[in-house]
């Protein structure tokens, strides 16, 4: 028999604490999985790159859509995948859900002798309970929670798909990926197949896990052309009632115990199950911090978002980028999320598209940086350069502690060098300078003073830490120096995302 080739796509957000070992327990059973991330902010785009770097094949696609419309998203994702990988059989998963069976048989085994591929597959969900017996510090959620219920009380299903069917026949998922809906009149007829696996599911898992899926995954089903309730409403009022009754572990086990279960009042015992990793060598975790998940920063993220895009759309602004866009911009430099530091996915996005629609014939970038070698912004600017294959970069740190093997990871072009003062770059005119210090407001100003007179007209200023609470200088000196003074543009060319702040000299 023919080894089948077997993929899996999956669609993340703000799943810090479990997307590491979601991918590393995979990795054992799959060919390849495709993660498209919907703007996460709290790592989880790092992890999965960090992950790529020890080449494992696992592949990440970007989706920014504030709504986070699953159904279509992954539909459209199965086809892109279908095209590019040519898998035999592709799984839809979502981050809380790992294959396994209850049977004495080995996992890939059942997939590959018991599909056939020409006709959809489906399996259940063992849903797992968060109990106060969890050890907390665990930061291994399949280690963690121990406990699952002894009876699902729900008939959910997940569906498995083979490539000649979705090859042969239109069709859409299901929201939640639990079945698929034909498209253009297609009515076949399938005998629903169940298989000899099952999905360990665990879709609540801790309190500050809870409180960021249930405040941003409610907002999120708000924006729906159409809203799916399920539990999350009542989650959401229990969250936002937490200064009268604040959340505990008992309250998130009842969550767990009764997800997606439409009797509330039926009795479900817990037994003790964790799930078996016995096939897995060596899943020691290396990026994962249980401590990471910051449920109120993205909430605050999340909130941002909608406010820009509420203003995009009141102010119908012509200038708008699409997502499509910005998605194809992520794709090129997402390899910087490798790169210790703190710039995040829009405000990347941003500086490389500023940085690569400068028309100069010879772009010059400089980049003036506080005390650190190796910087995101430094890949991401020249990168852009190595796509033009032409210009230089410069970095410079007024401490002096930059050296020039710090730029070895930059790019395979040579364009990129240290310098230790304005004096080694004034016979240039700068098209870009990007400016990453949180010094006071005058040592700030004494740098601007110095430097943007070296600007081309058309050339572009970027400030980064605009609205950091270690340093106010960044702020202060883009307020009294660029806003309202003639010589920048806040207008047509003036953009403010998170910390970064870009705008264009003209005159």
């Amino acid at each position: 028999m023919d080894k089948k080739k077997i993929f899996s796509i999956t669609m993340v957000k703000n799943e810090v604490d479990i997307i590491e070992i979601f991918i590393r327990y995979h990795m054992y059973l799959l060919d390849g999985m495709v993660i498209l991330d919907n703007g996460s902010v709290d790592g989880t785009q790092e992890i999965i790159v960090k992950l790529a770097k020890e080449k494992l094949p696992v592949y990440l696609v970007f989706d920014d859509s504030i709504a986070f419309v699953q159904d279509e998203i992954m539909s459209n994702l199965l086809y892109s995948v279908l095209d590019k990988f040519q898998p035999d059989i592709i799984i839809p998963l979502d981050v809380d859900e790992f294959i396994t069976t209850k049977t004495s048989r080995d996992i890939r085994q059942i997939m590959e002798e018991d599909i056939c591929l020409t006709n959809p597959y489906y399996y259940e969900w063992i849903t797992y309970v968060p109990t106060e017996n969890d050890v907390l510090e665990e930061s291994n959620v399949v280690k963690r929670i121990m406990y699952r219920r002894k009876n699902q009380h729900n008939h959910d299903q997940k569906i498995i798909i083979p490539a000649e069917l979705a090859r042969e026949y239109n069709f859409k998922f299901k929201q939640g990926n639990h079945d698929i809906i034909f498209l253009d009149n297609q009515n076949p007829c399938f005998n629903k197949k169940f298989l000899d696996l099952n999905l360990a599911h665990y879709p609540i898992r801790s309190l500050d896990q809870i409180r960021s899926k249930c405040i941003v995954g409610w907002l999120a089903n708000l924006a729906r052309p159409k809203n799916y309730l399920f539990d999350w409403y009542s989650f959401y009022n229990k969250v936002k009632n937490e200064r009268n009754d604040p959340l505990s572990i008992s309250d998130i086990k009842e969550m767990a115990r009764y997800y997606n279960v439409l009797d509330k009042d039926v009795p479900i015992e817990l037994i003790k199950d964790p799930l078996k990793t016995d096939f897995i060598k060596g899943i020691d975790l290396k990026y994962t911090n249980f401590s990471e998940i910051n449920y109120f920063s993205n909430l605050l993220d999340y909130s941002e978002s909608l406010a820009k895009k509420y203003s995009k759309f009141a102010y119908k602004e012509k200038k708008e980028a699409t997502d499509y866009d910005n998605q194809i911009v992520f794709q090129i430099i997402h390899e910087y999320l490798s790169i210790e530091g703190a710039l995040k996915p829009s405000e990347a996005v941003l500086l490389y598209k500023t940085a690569n629609n400068i028309s100069s014939k010879f772009p010059i970038f400089i980049e003036i940086v506080e005390g650190a070698c190796f910087k995101r912004s430094s890949f991401i600017l020249s990168q852009s350069l190595n796509i033009k294959n032409k210009g230089r970069f410069f970095s410079f740190d007024p401490s002096g502690n930059l050296n020039r093997d710090s730029l070895s990871n930059y790019g395979e072009n040579n364009k990129s060098e240290i310098i230790k003062s304005i004096n080694e770059v004034k016979k240039f005119g700068i098209d870009l300078l990007f400016v990453d210090c949180k010094y006071d407001y005058e040592k700030m100003l004494s740098i601007h003073k110095l430097w943007s007179p070296k600007i081309n007209i058309g050339g572009f200023i970027a400030y980064y830490n605009v609205g950091s609470v270690q340093s106010s200088g960044p702020k202060q000196v883009v307020e009294n120096h660029i806003i309202g003074n003639s010589t920048w543009d806040e207008q047509e060319n003036h953009q403010f995302v998170g910390e970064l702040y870009i705008t264009c000299k003209r005159k």
